[in-house]
């Protein structure tokens, strides 16, 4: 039987592709069905279930939707796992879905195998025949080859031939009634419910269905069967923390918005001052880490890079230390030193981003002891590596492109600031002044009318508005697929203005007064030479200035929280031009919600 001893590292979170498993007493089809689709918000291309009963295991897969693959209703037993694929290796095929099976054993696997050729070399000189082209069936093929010993132990034997980053799920005709699992870089989480067992990649999925839940360590091992849980460490039995389930599920409901990124973008008052307010006890920390530091470090991917960037403006003009941002992929190989009086941020919502953790990991092991965190996601993997984590409270965030979680982010920053002076400042404005914001959606989707079909959207900012013009240009792209490009306005002559034509949209964000003239200056660079401008800034007497097709006027403020305020109105055009093209704004084409792999 299941038992509890607590133990203070795990970890939990999202990944690229989802997982969902079942032992219990219930149609398993029935309720991996349901776990896939609460998982499918991070996007996928082909989905598939096995449930084994009696006579053996079944599997149904296929491209597309879940609830378009053929036979899944027809699938009986009580014990089963299901998957939705992101592609990485091989194209998208019925062949290279998942689940993969060979000669009565199952499995589904989230991660990529590194030594995948090799091992296909071996096992094909073995007499093995592959049917797709996935790194994953290597797994399959490995547990089969080792198929003398026990389930439980031919899955130990298979993970150490293999190198690389998983999250495996497991299955033998041999071994009915029972599955086992394990994970390396990358997250798996179990669920407990009424005598029965769930294993899923989020802890969303479980919403409904389990009253507690614990995230595996890396190296864990699970044996789940009709009898009970086994928890392993290695070869060692455990005894892991329990933790409860939020059932809190109104975040996987649109609540009435057409889609999730609508429904998300209006939660961003609420987000903000539940950042605000889970920070606040954290002032002594951060005082701590930051004293005798000689540098600061930023780092992060995509929209979390983007907050970095934000994080570099407010943290060199506070501290006057040298302070840099830069994008955790390059960072990692960039062969740079970091010397221990760094201070290093990472910022990552799902506290599993691939190339943010191994950073991370490497630095841990050189000593680092001033590392921060501001996740989204309380027990991810990225938390165990962290002196202090700062927690947002966006909660869930549906939506592939972030929103919610973003604006929360640049309020740790904000906080981060005030902490370390000792000032609340407007703080407590903050929320209320979001919510006025919300007030220019119209304004924003008549602008979204005039962006829709264009060849080219460009967005332009200084200072603090500088990473806002970079994060409003990457969401229009990667929901609307509109080409669009992020500039610091001063660097716009320096080439890009070539590119400036009779019609091309230039999104111009003004918050920073001490550098207003400079932007108006790259305003009229662009007008003049037929580009029609939008303006979105909180000072009115920049609302009349020739060359302006339409000026946003977001409410009174100071300017370091005006560009909290302009990511609102940058989010709404994003959403709604890509409405207006067609497009659906909660699943983009290639895109993953969290990007747990290289």
């Amino acid at each position: 039987m299941f038992r509890t001893h607590q133990r203070s590292d795990f970890r939990g979170g999202i990944t690229v592709c989802g997982i969902f498993g079942y032992v219990g007493g219930k149609s398993a089809a029935k309720e991996i069905v349901q776990g896939l689709q609460a998982l499918t918000y991070r996007g996928y291309d082909s989905a598939g279930v096995a449930v084994q009963n009696d006579y053996g295991t079944q599997i149904k897969k296929g491209v597309g939707a879940i609830s378009e693959i053929a036979g899944v209703a027809s699938l009986r037993g009580k014990v089963g796992v299901g998957h939705t694929r992101w592609a990485t290796h091989g194209e998208v095929s019925v062949n290279n879905a998942h689940p993969f099976s060979y000669g009565g054993y199952t499995v589904v696997h989230n991660g990529i195998i590194e030594n995948y050729a090799e091992l296909k070399r071996e096992l094909t000189a073995k007499g093995y025949v592959f049917q797709s082209q996935t790194d994953s069936e290597v797994i399959v093929m490995l547990l089969h080859f080792y198929r003398e010993y026990p389930l439980l132990t031919a899955l130990r034997k298979t993970v150490e031939r293999l190198t690389g980053s998983y999250a495996i799920v497991a299955l033998s005709d041999r071994d009915k009634g029972s599955i086992v699992c394990t994970r390396k870089n990358s997250p798996l989480i179990i669920g407990l419910g009424k005598e029965e067992t769930f294993i899923s990649s989020d802890v969303p999925a479980l919403y409904g269905k389990a009253y507690q839940y614990t995230p595996l360590n890396e190296g864990d091992f699970v044996w789940v069967h009709m009898g009970g849980i086994s928890f392993y460490h290695g070869e060692t039995e455990v005894f892991p923390k329990l933790y409860s389930v939020n059932e809190n599920a109104s975040c996987h409901e649109k609540r009435g918005y057409a889609h999730f990124m609508r429904k998300e973008i209006g939660e961003v008052p609420n987000a903000v001052n539940n950042t605000l307010t889970l920070l606040r006890g954290q002032e002594i920390a951060l005082k701590r880490v930051f004293s005798n530091a000689t540098r600061v470090l930023l780092t992060g991917c995509g929209t979390a890079f983007h907050a970095a960037v934000f994080g570099k403006y407010l943290l060199s003009r506070a501290l006057k230390i040298p302070t840099q941002a830069e994008v955790a992929s390059e960072l990692r190989y960039s062969g740079e030193k970091v010397e221990k009086s760094c201070v290093c941020i990472a910022i990552t919502q799902s506290g599993e981003t691939a190339d943010t953790l191994r950073l991370l990991q490497s630095l841990k092991k050189q000593g680092h002891k001033k590392l921060i965190v501001i996740t989204n996601t309380p027990r991810s993997s990225v938390t165990a590596f962290a002196d202090i984590t700062l927690l947002t409270g966006a909660g869930p965030e549906i939506g592939v492109a972030a929103t919610k979680s973003f604006t929360s982010q640049l309020a740790a920053f904000t906080f981060i600031v005030q902490a370390l002076s000792g000032e609340r400042g407007e703080f407590i404005t903050l929320p209320k002044l979001l919510t006025k914001t919300l007030q220019l959606e119209s304004e924003t989707k008549e602008i979204a009318r005039e962006l829709q079909g264009q060849k080219s959207v460009f967005f332009l900012g200084r200072d603090l508005d500088y990473p806002l013009a970079l994060e409003g240009s990457l969401k229009l792209k990667e929901v609307s697929y509109l080409f669009s490009d992020g500039y610091a306005a001063g660097e716009l002559k320096h080439g890009t203005l070539a590119l400036i034509e009779k019609g091309t949209p230039v999104i111009v964000c003004l918050t920073q007064p001490r550098l207003a003239e400079k932007t108006l200056n790259a305003l009229h660079e662009v007008s003049c030479r037929g580009a029609k401008v939008f303006l979105i800034t909180q000072y009115e007497k920049y609302s009349g200035v020739l060359g302006v097709e339409k000026c946003l006027l977001l409410p009174p403020s100071s300017p370091h929280l005006a560009p909290l305020l302009l990511s609102v109105p940058l989010q709404f055009l994003a959403y709604h031009t890509a409405v207006l093209m067609g497009r659906n704004p909660d699943r983009p084409r290639n895109l993953a919600k969290s990007v747990t792999v290289e």
